[in-house]
């Protein structure tokens, strides 16, 4: 996904010197090691925040404010291990408030961001506190998923947001609320490995899923083959 155009919902909000505020290119959080580049993120059919084409950028919600903006800017990334490398956000549980998250935008700018707090979300929890804020501030709201992978639900249970407020000089004035508010984000994929102490199953290593029937028609194989091997020793 490529970076979008200046959408005309805001192409008129500018800071105070004139300039537009850029587009968010790259998200730095020192603290975890995340420097990574910024896609662009939208909504999905079933009405969730999408999730970045790769496992190690991040995605922002294109359809709400860019980082810098009053408002609450949303930036999304994968959890977990692929093929044995961490996920983008794999260490998001580090962070602790206090520490902070650095955006540069394409107009070369870099804004810093301090965390205030952190909290847990269910899959299916109402997302207005992730995507709208009313308090004035230049927010910068980041997502990723949370909890051990449920086969069933081929999903995570939980969302982790790390919520950080702007400390450099952000836009005066007042942003619009998101075209659209989605619903958290769902999680893009079954991972390989959920965690880096979780022990991968055989299918998981090989890479080879084997059905409950496949399973029986192989034991009764074994069991035959035995049959006829103890048959054969006692003639």
């Amino acid at each position: 996904m490529g970076q979008v155009r200046e959408s005309s919902a805001y192409s008129e909000i500018r800071d105070p010197g004139g300039i537009p505020r850029g587009l968010p290119v790259r998200l730095k959080i020192p603290i975890i090691g995340v420097d990574t580049a910024v896609e662009d993120a939208y909504i999905t059919p079933d009405g969730r925040m999408d999730v970045p084409a790769g496992s190690v950028n991040v995605a922002w919600y294109a359809l709400g404010p860019r980082p810098g903006q009053i408002g609450s800017a949303v930036i999304g990334g994968h959890y977990g291990i692929d093929n044995g490398i961490p996920r983008v956000f794999y260490n998001l549980d580090k962070i602790k408030v206090g520490d902070k998250a650095y955006v540069l935008d394409d107009n070369g700018n870099t804004l810093a961001f301090q965390v205030t707090s952190i909290r847990l979300f269910g899959r299916n929890d109402d997302s207005t506190p992730v995507f709208i804020s009313t308090d004035g501030k230049a927010r910068l709201n980041i997502i990723t998923c949370e909890g051990i992978w449920n086969r069933i639900d081929d999903s995570y249970p939980e969302r982790r947001v790390v919520f950080a407020e702007a400390i450099t000089e952000t836009q005066a004035g007042v942003t619009p609320a998101p075209l659209i508010t989605p619903k958290l984000p769902a999680t893009a994929e079954t991972p390989t490995i959920t965690t880096l102490a979780t022990t991968p199953s055989s299918e998981e290593v090989t890479g080879i899923t084997i059905t409950p029937l496949q399973m029986i028609i192989s034991s009764i194989i074994i069991v035959t083959l035995l049959f006829i091997t103890a048959k054969f020793i006692k003639q």
